[in-house]
């Protein structure tokens, strides 16, 4: 695997190849020999890309939960019962209450009382809206839920840490008209961020207590069981509207439970091990010219170091493009995704950003293969209808597909690529004299200041070769070097001779 580095210089585009073992500093290793610490390798890399997939410190919300005034607590007293009532329906919510039948009653008709006063109710309202709306549209993540029922503990320095034990995703927003609305459109999900600290930290083992469909009180009623015996451990069955972090926590699963098969592939067995095996994975930067316009699609214009990127990604080689904004990264992606659309391959195309993902996806519907992309977004459920649908158009576009002759603008294009070629391989090719036109030219301008000491005769010149030039600049580095030993009188020479 190798790195490519991108950087802009006076408008130009610079690339500069690396593999990826050089860059990690691991050394070179033959693909047949096998270390006895190979093992170990594969499992400390594992460990660790799981603790950075997975925060179980105390600064994680979903391990601490804290009150603050960012978030809005709904009074509960039955768990099972309040979810059932809220259950994928919407509410309006208003500030101040209790709970007790006036709240049940309100619950069924649609509002929902916070315990905040009028004044934090409204500031709490607007920074989670703030707070929900700028992750949705950096990350594409949804990060608003109401926490429901919260297990709480000491630990050894007699401080008190809650978390929730379950969480439902919510949707709030705000109008003059309606006031502040929430909306519960998802199941009951169990924390299991949580699960994994008081496995890994107390040996408590509540991984397999929640089972799909399961019901709340159901599971709330066996996390009372399993911690029944243990100190300072208590369930309470609190409710907050607040922001967590619970997106990473499926990329943390995915590489928990599925290594052994991402190990097949030889790429991240080698970042396991930390071996830079390139094996036929080389890097040729290859240029324009010297490519078939039939194999390579360019519907995005492009600089030939970009171009280099494109025609890599087609004889698929594995590389990281590395770049600062402004370099055509998004650009080249897009061609390297085109071209893989029309070889009939898959692209699975991942951004941190969302903001990234809107770049690439306009650019591939200027183009025309808008209608191929399939929108996915971690953190946030697409309606399935939506997902059917967008493939059956995607489907029925083969319908509508009409034979285009690739070849003959193929033809076309490479006969016009010739044709501005041609002068410039003229003023570049070596004549005769070893020397090309360019050259002459340079050379000739960088020597105009030069007096004229010798007359050339044309028949000299027309016999001139590459041999016979190279000994005639001999003979006058031997005649300069002789100048300077014989002095002024030399010079003297030079004009009575007239030379």
């Amino acid at each position: 695997m190798a790195v490519k580095s991108i950087e802009k210089r006076r408008g130009e585009t610079y690339f500069e190849y690396k593999f990826l073992g050089e860059v990690l500093g691991a050394k070179q290793k033959e693909p047949s020999v096998v270390s006895e610490c190979d093992g170990e390798k594969t499992t400390a890399k594992v460990n660790f890309w799981l603790r950075g997939l997975l925060d179980l410190s105390q600064k994680n919300s979903l391990i601490n939960f804290k009150i603050t005034k960012d978030c809005l607590r709904v009074p509960v007293t039955d768990v099972g019962r309040f979810f059932c009532c809220i259950r994928g329906k919407s509410f309006r919510l208003i500030p101040g209450g209790e709970s007790g039948k006036a709240f049940d009653k309100e619950l069924a008709d649609g509002v929902m009382r916070c315990i905040v006063k009028a004044d934090d109710f409204n500031d709490a309202v607007g920074a989670l809206i703030r707070k929900a709306r700028k992750s949705e549209e950096q990350f594409g993540t949804e990060t608003l839920y109401l926490a429901l029922g919260f297990l709480k503990w000491k630990t050894c320095e007699n401080k008190e840490i809650r978390a929730p034990l379950g969480i439902v995703s919510a949707h709030l927003s705000y109008s003059k008209k309606s006031g502040a609305i929430l909306k519960l459109e998802r199941e009951y999900e169990p924390n299991t961020a949580l699960f994994e600290f008081l496995f890994k930290q107390f040996g408590l083992d509540l991984r397999g207590v929640f089972c799909g469909g399961s019901a709340v009180e159901d599971f709330l009623n066996a996390v009372r069981e399993k911690t029944k015996g243990l100190k300072d451990f208590a369930i309470c069955v609190d409710g907050y509207i607040a922001q967590f972090a619970f997106a990473r926590f499926s990329l943390w699963a995915d590489v928990k439970n599925n290594i052994d098969e991402f190990k097949k592939n030889p790429l991240i067995l080698n970042l396991l091990k930390e071996v830079a095996d390139r094996g036929v994975n080389n890097l040729t930067a290859s240029v324009d010219d010297e490519c078939d316009a039939r194999q390579i699609f360019l519907p995005l214009p492009c600089d030939s170091a970009q171009f280099s990127a494109v025609s890599e990604s087609v004889k698929g080689t594995s590389f990281v493009l590395h770049g600062p904004p402004g370099t055509g990264k998004s650009r080249t992606i897009t061609n390297i995704i085109a071209n893989a659309v029309a070889s009939g391959k898959r692209v699975l195309f991942v951004a941190e950003k969302q903001a990234a993902l809107r770049v690439v996806k306009n650019r591939l519907c200027d183009i025309g293969i808008g209608e191929f992309c399939l929108e996915l977004y971690s953190g946030k459920t697409s309606d399935k209808s939506e997902i059917i649908g967008a493939i059956e158009n995607t489907l029925h576009l083969k319908e509508d597909f009409g034979d285009v002759d690739f070849e003959c603008a193929a033809e076309r294009l490479l006969k016009k690529r010739d044709e501005l070629r041609a002068p410039f391989e003229a003023l570049h090719k070596k004549r005769e004299i070893g020397v090309s036109l360019y050259e002459g030219i340079v050379g000739y301008f960088e020597n105009s200041n030069a007096p004229d000491v010798a007359r050339i005769s044309n028949s000299f010149l027309d016999g001139l070769t590459k041999d016979k030039l190279a000994k005639c600049e001999n003979l006058l580095r031997s005649a300069q070097a002789a100048a300077k030993e014989c002095g002024r009188s030399c010079l003297d020479y030079r004009r009575r001779t007239n030379l």
